[in-house]
């Protein structure tokens, strides 16, 4: 898997206005129990996806 950098997501970030929200929903195909919870919940952001409309900025995986 790959992921942007974190100079890649300020420089992405910088172009939207600062009340925006950074939302990022990660969905799995099997449930994970709390135990497990931190490390199945991990996820590479390697995209960025951007909602005028709701005023969102949602982090993609």
């Amino acid at each position: 898997m790959s992921s942007i950098s974190v100079g890649e997501l300020k420089s992405i970030l910088e172009n939207y206005p600062d009340d925006y929200e950074v939302v990022m929903n990660i969905k799995h195909k099997y449930p994970i129990s709390k135990e497990e919870c931190l490390r199945g919940w991990c996820a590479y952001i390697n995209g960025v996806k951007a909602d005028d409309d709701f005023r969102e900025i949602r982090l993609m995986n």
